[in-house]
């Protein structure tokens, strides 16, 4: 979770890090440097230098322009560069520590009073002769970072390299979002095969599930996009069939005039039972796939629910050779379920199963396995051919079209079962069954 957070922060964190040891790191080699230079004795030529040039400023400018090259100095060096005079008093004005005072002591008098560690002072135009000392102990943090230009070059380096890292960062983070933005343009544009997640790569964080999920959501429009071009066509295709031959019943009804109409009229009446139907049926389609159909939950006895469709079904074949019988294996079987639409589903499986089972029989069972029920609805039919299995679901959608004007199917029976058991969390699957016929089985969580 929070994956691209995560990263967010640790690589500021990893950037600030960074910068931070970098300028450390450069305080330290400096701070090194300068004691190995005092180890190495390289400070008494460097004061010698500095004492000479000293020399040459206030011989030849006088005071003033000392105490400003005193300043200047000051302000390039990590350690203090103090002017003291024999009474201990700086020639900036500054304390001088009372380490230093030894120091003094020794550069005037020698170590052991020989002259041995004497050094020459720096003469002032009034003749005041002043000694520099670089005090080392006074080299500290604070006195770095109120002076940057000693570690210029350093702090710049770790800025550019923290610059580096966010860079980087902010790459990786506005590259993906390009591409989805992209993506989203086109959704716009109607174009709905782009997807964003393939270019995504291995990428797995908070922005390639945006992209999945983008990627789901146009998969999703376009196949509804898709299925309402086809519903759209074949809407006006099965329309137009019965409106054609209720215009034929009644140009035939016009002709005979006062003969016998009534097979004309019977005619018009059960096309427009069919066209009545066929607007029902896609109606109820319509809002299973738009979800606008609110669930509806009660508790209810499954065997009894299915025992009345079977008994339904069999007041629709009575008289015909068709024989409908129902198996219960469970007994008593209590779910919280929407009745109306366990009803549809299984009005129109079996309403399916007696258009196609011609003077066979239909078996429906009812099983429980773990903590799903199954309902199975089985006819004696011809069966379906494999690679429509899957298809048959879908609306509008038959074997043999030429059938339906007989047995007055418009394609939408299993397409509506299917949306209805889905909304139900349940499944539904149809397979041949080896001693002929077509099984529907329906899946519903006990």
């Amino acid at each position: 979770m929070h994956r691209l957070f995560w990263k967010l922060f640790l690589s500021f964190w990893v950037a600030l890090l960074l910068f931070a040891v970098g300028v450390l790191l450069a305080a330290s080699i400096y701070l090194g440097r300068q004691h190995e230079n005092r180890e190495f004795g390289k400070a008494l030529t460097l004061i010698e230098s500095l004492t000479g040039d000293a020399q040459t400023i206030a011989t030849r400018d006088g005071m003033e322009a000392l105490k400003a090259w005193a300043h200047e100095h000051d302000d390039e060096l990590l350690m203090p560069l103090l002017a003291v005079n024999r009474d201990g008093q700086d020639l900036l004005g500054r304390e001088v520590p009372q380490r230093l005072q030894a120091r003094l002591h020794l550069y005037m008098n020698g170590r052991d009073g020989s002259g041995a560690g004497r050094r020459a002072p720096l003469l002032t135009p009034a003749g005041e002769a002043y000694w520099l000392i670089l005090d080392y102990e006074g080299a500290s943090l604070p006195r770095l970072v109120s002076r940057p230009r000693i570690v210029a070059v350093q702090i710049l380096l770790a800025t550019l390299i923290g610059g580096l890292v966010c860079l980087v960062l902010a790459r990786y983070i506005t590259a993906p979002i390009e591409r989805l933005q992209r993506a989203v343009h086109a959704y716009g544009e109607g174009n709905f095969s782009q997807r964003a997640g393939a270019q995504l790569g291995s990428r797995r964080d908070e922005i390639a599930d945006l992209a999945a999920a983008l990627d789901g959501m146009a998969a999703r429009v376009e196949t509804l996009l898709q299925s309402h071009r086809v519903l759209l066509r074949d809407v006006s295709h099965e329309l137009r069939s019965p409106l054609a031959r209720v215009q034929a019943a009644l140009g035939l009804a016009r002709q005979r005039q006062g003969a016998n109409i009534e097979p004309e009229l019977d005619r018009i009446e059960r096309e427009a039972d069919r066209l009545n139907d066929l607007i029902g049926g896609i109606l109820s389609f319509s809002r299973l796939e738009s979800g606008a159909h609110k669930l509806q939950r009660e508790l209810v006895r499954l065997d009894l629910v299915v025992a009345s469709a079977v008994e339904d079904a069999c007041f629709q074949v009575e008289g015909a050779d068709c024989n409908v019988h129902f198996r219960n294996h469970v007994g008593e079987a209590s779910c919280t379920i929407d009745l109306p639409l366990l009803h549809s589903a299984l009005e129109n499986v079996l309403g399916n199963a007696l258009r196609y089972a011609g003077k066979g029989e239909i078996e429906v069972r009812l099983e429980r396995a773990d903590n799903r029920y199954l309902i199975s609805v089985a006819d004696s039919g011809p069966g379906v051919p494999a690679q429509l299995l899957q298809q048959i679901f879908e609306p509008f959608v038959r074997v043999d079209p030429s059938r339906s004007g007989k047995m007055g199917g418009v394609g939408l029976g299993l397409a509506i079962a299917l949306r209805s058991v889905e909304a139900l969390g349940g499944s539904i699957a149809a397979h041949n069954r080896a001693q002929g016929g077509l099984e529907v089985a329906i899946s519903l969580p006990a």
